[in-house]
């Protein structure tokens, strides 16, 4: 968020994409904290190389993430996508 900040200060940049170069797991916390300040959509790589293989199996790699549905129902909808 305080990257995003500066961004939005220094260069009028309003970016709308986060990047989440190197986490170990992804967090639905994470997840709605994105869309709450207002990133669109979400990139990862570090994927369990089990679950990588079923998404690239199933061509899944790109979803739409619905953190705490039972609480905000798809108010807090975020585009992820899962890179190689």
């Amino acid at each position: 968020m305080i990257g995003r900040q500066f961004l939005q200060k220094e260069f009028d940049i309003n970016p709308k994409v986060s990047w989440q170069i190197d986490v170990f797991g992804q967090s639905t916390g994470y997840a709605r904290l994105a869309r709450d300040i207002g990133f669109d959509a979400m990139f990862f790589s570090r994927v369990d190389i089990e679950e990588k293989k079923y998404m690239r199996k199933n061509k899944r790699k790109t979803t739409v993430w619905r953190p705490h549905e039972e609480h905000h129902g798809k108010s807090k909808d975020i585009l992820s996508l899962t890179m190689d």
